[in-house]
Formats: C-alpha cells, sequence, structure tokens
C-alpha cells in the first residue's frame, strides 16, 4: 500500500512539474501595417523637416497661430498646438496631411480648451507635391471651412 502511495504522490508531482512548463506563451505575430496612401506617386523630395515652426493663417471668420514640430515623411507624426489669434472660436479643429480630399489620410480632431487646440497628425505612406497640412474648422452652426498650408 505504501508502493501504491509513493507511486502516486510521486507521479503527481512529476505531471506538476511537466505541466508548469506549458505556460509558454507564443509569440503574438502582428500583421505588417497598411501602408496608407494617396493613391499619387511618392516624390521623395517633398519630404519637410518641421522641427518647429510656427505660422498664423485666416482659415474662414478666424484667424488662428499654429507650431508644430516633426518630420512630414510617410507614416510620421507630426504634433500641433494651436492658440486663437482673433476672429469666431471653433467648436472643432480637425488637421490631416496630404489631398485636400482627404483621401488616403487619417484625420484627427485636435483637442481643445479655452481658446487653444492640442493635435497630431500621421502622414499618409506617400507623400507627394500635392500634399499640404489641412486645417479645417467647424463653428457652432456645424458650418466648417478649411485651409492648407505648404510645409516646403
Amino acid at each position: 500500500m505504501f508502493k501504491l502511495n509513493s507511486m502516486f504522490m510521486i507521479t503527481a508531482c512529476v505531471l506538476t512539474a511537466t505541466l508548469s512548463g506549458c505556460d509558454k506563451k507564443e509569440d503574438a505575430q502582428t500583421p505588417a501595417p497598411v501602408p496608407q496612401t494617396t493613391g499619387i506617386a511618392a516624390d521623395p523630395a517633398h519630404e519637410a523637416d518641421v522641427s518647429m515652426f510656427t505660422h498664423e493663417f485666416n482659415v474662414g471668420d478666424t484667424r488662428l497661430s499654429i507650431s508644430a514640430s516633426g518630420t512630414a515623411e510617410p507614416n510620421a507624426e507630426i504634433h500641433m498646438q494651436i492658440n486663437l489669434v482673433s476672429g469666431t472660436k471653433p467648436e472643432v479643429i480637425r488637421l490631416w496631411f496630404g489631398p485636400k480630399s482627404g483621401e488616403g489620410t487619417m484625420k484627427s480632431k485636435a483637442g481643445g480648451h479655452d481658446d487653444h487646440w492640442h493635435g497630431s497628425i500621421v502622414c499618409p505612406g506617400t507623400i507627394t507635391s500635392q500634399d499640404s497640412l489641412w486645417v479645417e474648422v467647424q463653428y457652432s452652426d456645424s458650418n466648417k471651412t478649411a485651409t492648407s498650408i505648404r510645409l516646403r
């Protein structure tokens, strides 16, 4: 009887030790990102370093000042701070880098409080000579207007 109990205990210990090694996690395979493209041929000459620039511009009834940092290159992120200089305060500010249509781009909504906003955009996978930084404002009456800023 003692041999049967000790055999059972040894078997239980061996199984416990063996199964405890089964929690090995396999490396998750993440799919390669799908490049965003505007459908227009790439033009590396139109990549622009925007390490830090400040620019005042009008969009609709509003004058804004934008400060941006980053590099306008495929799939790069550009961070921005936007300040109201004068005019009607927008309810919403949207940003994107690419063509006016926004096709092939990722638009983002700037987060705002008081008279300033913060936002970032991701450049599309292909940058062309037609691409610009676009700023769209939407007012409380839901009217929208957009303007572009050339980074070169």
